[in-house]
């Protein structure tokens, strides 16, 4: 059986990042929403939270570690397991290969779907840490070169 995760509106009122009557607004905003937006981008784009105060949450509700891309050079073994159209789709970066396991950076770790995907990609376990989406933009630019085809 799955483990209940603790809703991330719960865990950043917590830790202080936001107020009941902040969360209320933009689960309100995120119902009107047409493209089922995810609640913390919701709240980084009206201003309420930071991506720093997200991935914080982040890290706390799926338990994986915070990794700062902007230290990292990914493993030339790792690298080039996962196309530059895989790595764009999945929001993900290989940084290391360790025999069976690749180790990835993302900035959706609930997206369990992309996780399986890399996996059965790469034929590899994945051990997973969570980075920022302007991290990620400015990696996977770095290091896959341009925008998605």
């Amino acid at each position: 059986m799955a483990k209940l995760l603790k809703p991330i509106g719960e865990i950043l009122i917590e830790q202080g990042a936001i107020e009941n009557d902040q969360l209320a607004l933009a689960l309100e905003k995120q119902k009107e929403s047409k493209n089922s937006q995810r609640l913390g981008e919701i709240l980084i784009e009206m201003g309420i939270v930071s991506e720093a105060d997200l991935v914080v949450a982040l890290t706390t509700q799926y338990s994986f570690a915070y990794l700062p891309l902007k230290y990292i050079i990914p493993n030339s073994d790792a690298y080039s397991l996962i196309t530059k159209e895989a790595a764009y789709q999945y929001h993900c970066i290989p940084i290391d290969r360790v025999k069976d396991t690749l180790t990835v950076v993302t900035t959706d770790p609930s997206d369990s779907k992309a996780l399986k995907e890399i996996e059965n990609l790469t034929k590899c376990k994945t051990q997973v840490f969570i980075t920022t989406v302007s991290e990620m933009r400015t990696a996977l630019k770095q290091f896959y070169g341009g925008e998605q085809a």
